[in-house]
């Protein structure tokens, strides 16, 4: 319930959560490779893959697990990754949010 579009009439509380970019702890603990990668980052998917292989293009994932939220995103997966992974629907909750694996080619 944090992601919305519409504004709340009044304060429902909550909590500052301090976030840090994939790419920095792959810099801070030098890593080579990652086996697996399993991302919920609710609708924000693409910005954290795209953010990643533009900063990290040299470090392999070869497995990546993700909760997607939003058909478009789905697709666009797809279509950005498929030249690199095979990429298999795991589960489909709704219409608009399921589950993909990516796998290294």
């Amino acid at each position: 319930g944090s992601f919305t579009l519409m504004e709340w009439d009044k304060d429902l509380g909550g909590e500052i959560v301090k976030t840090i970019k994939i790419s920095s702890v792959i810099k801070n603990y030098k890593l080579k490779s990652i086996d697996l990668m399993k991302l919920d980052v609710e609708a924000v998917e693409l910005d954290v893959l795209v953010d990643f292989f533009t900063t990290c293009p040299e470090v392999p994932i070869y497995n990546v697990f993700i909760e997607y939220h939003g058909i478009v995103i789905f697709d666009e997966i797809k279509t950005m990754f498929s030249s690199i992974y095979n990429i298999f629907q795991c589960a489909k909750t709704s219409q608009t949010q399921g589950v993909v694996l990516l796998v290294r080619k």
